[in-house]
C-alpha cells in the first residue's frame, strides 16, 4: 500500500487534535510526499488520534511512526502479502508478523539489534512489493522514498 501526504497535512493533523480532543502527538511528514505503508489498524491508535484509521509509516526521518489515514490519500491499495490481521482489545489490526511480537516496537525504537536487524529484513521485503507494484506517475517518486529512508 502506498500513500501520498495530503497538502496541508500538519494543519489537518492540528485540527484532528482539537476535534476529538486528545493529546496532540508529532507526525513528521510533509506536503505531497509518498510513503509506504507498513501496516494498518482501526481503533489501534485510540490514545494518539482518537477513533480512527491509522497507518505505519517511516517518516520523513526514517523512523516508523504511527500518522492518522486522514492525512493521506491512497495512491496504491494493493497491500503487502505478508500482513495478518488479529481482532486485539477491540481493535483491527493488519501488521506484519513481526510487529505484533512483544515490545516490538519499543526493543526497534531502542535500537535492539535483533529487533533492528529483523526489521530491517521486513523492510526491503516491503519495499520490494512496493516498487514491484505499478503506480501511474509515481514510480520514480517512490524509488526515491525507498532510496531516501
Amino acid at each position: 500500500m502506498i500513500v501520498r501526504a495530503k497538502k496541508g497535512c500538519q494543519d489537518l493533523l492540528a485540527a484532528s487534535f482539537l476535534r476529538r480532543s486528545t493529546r496532540p502527538s508529532s507526525v513528521y511528514i510533509s506536503d505531497g510526499t509518498i510513503y509506504v505503508v507498513y501496516g494498518i489498524g482501526w481503533g489501534n491508535a485510540k490514545l494518539l488520534f482518537g477513533e480512527t484509521t491509522a497507518v505505519e509509516i517511516l517518516d520523513d526521518f526514517g523512523n516508523l511512526t504511527t500518522a492518522p489515514m486522514e492525512l493521506f490519500e491512497i495512491i496504491c491499495d494493493q497491500v503487502y502479502e505478508g500482513w495478518r490481521v488479529r481482532l486485539i482489545d477491540d481493535s483491527v489490526i493488519c501488521w506484519p508478523e513481526l510487529f505484533f511480537q512483544k515490545y516490538f516496537f519499543d526493543d526497534l525504537s531502542e535500537g535492539v539489534p535483533e529487533v533492528v536487524a529483523a526489521f530491517k529484513n521486513l523492510r526491503a521485503n516491503i519495499d520490494r512489493h512496493a516498487q514491484a507494484v505499478t503506480v501511474k506517475g509515481v514510480g520514480i517518486l517512490l524509488t526515491e522514498v525507498v532510496k531516501k529512508c
